[in-house]
């Protein structure tokens, strides 16, 4: 069935517009970087939290990495491993234990820059930047398909990462400077649906320092996509700050069990740091990020 669904290579590599699958990766590797082996989500151990929040240069594309520049792609190959690109598009991930490693994604669509579909197991998404160009998106996206992401760096976009799936892990990312429109409801990162959530080690900003404006939350719980209600998700360890409230953990029976532990809160929310934590449990660890007491969130 092939692998990869690609658009024509917008760089200057000698590689045809119709190449598939391992051909394809292989042909747009920057020179001596191997595409290595098929990698699961969870291959790799993650560190603990760093003294400092994660930013632009810890998280996204290593620096000095060569990148080469390709339209859109569809990933249908089992296990493929996409590094060192600049995908001017859409990256669609509809096959299991794929990996795109050192990538950016600039695109300004109005829905999915990355969308990892239904279905989709052991996706892992590692330095990558998501430019959604200040337009509607949703800069990454499991549509009931899940996996990892780690040291992302996400923006312009009108939400950050969009979750709808059990055993999602987002770690160690930066999520910011997300655009607002007329018709915009802002979130570093949106929960709907899922089992097994962890959100830990990132740096969540709803708060745009640019624009002042507070957009409205750094984690937002609700609107359900089924009946299920959301259970154990853990929110460990994160800076957030901004937002309408900061943490908006859901009500009307949409939580079943979440914690939330070690998390620092900025100031720049409009009404507060955390509200609706219906069948959660906020810990005394969750602190200001400026004087270290304690940030108090409500039923």
């Amino acid at each position: 069935m092939g692998g990869i669904r690609a658009g024509p290579v917008a760089a200057a590599a000698a590689v045809g517009a119709t190449l598939i699958g391992a051909a394809l990766v292989a042909a747009l590797q920057p020179s001596g970087s191997p595409t290595g082996a098929p990698t699961s989500a969870a291959a790799a151990p993650s560190p603990s939290r760093r003294a400092e929040p994660p930013d632009a240069s810890t998280t996204g594309v290593v620096a000095g990495t060569a990148l080469r520049r390709v339209d859109g792609l569809e990933v249908v190959r089992d296990g493929a491993v996409l590094e060192g690109l600049e995908v001017r598009g859409a990256l669609v991930i509809a096959a299991d234990n794929v990996t795109v490693r050192n990538t950016r994604i600039v695109t300004d669509t109005e829905r999915y820059p990355v969308h990892v579909r239904e279905g989709v197991v052991g996706a892992l998404l590692e330095h990558i930047e998501v430019d959604n160009q200040g337009s509607s998106g949703k800069g990454i996206y499991f549509d009931g398909g899940t996996g990892s992401v780690r040291y992302a760096d996400v923006h312009s976009a009108e939400d950050g990462i969009a979750i709808s799936a059990d055993g999602v892990l987002v770690e160690h990312s930066y999520v910011h400077h997300l655009h607002r429109t007329s018709t915009s409801h802002n979130d570093a990162i949106q929960i709907r649906r899922g089992h097994g959530i962890t959100i830990r080690y990132n740096n969540l900003q709803a708060y745009n320092d640019l624009t002042g404006d507070h957009l409205n939350a750094a984690i937002q719980i609700g609107s359900l996509v089924g009946d299920e209600p959301i259970a154990g998700l853990q929110v460990i360890g994160n800076w957030m700050n901004g937002g309408n409230v900061t943490v908006n953990g859901g009500g009307r029976g949409e939580v079943a069990s979440a914690v939330y532990r070690d998390n620092r809160f900025g100031r720049d929310y409009r009404f507060g740091v955390a509200g609706n934590l219906e069948n959660s449990v906020w810990d005394s660890s969750n602190v200001f990020d400026d004087n270290d007491e304690p940030a108090r969130g409500s039923g």
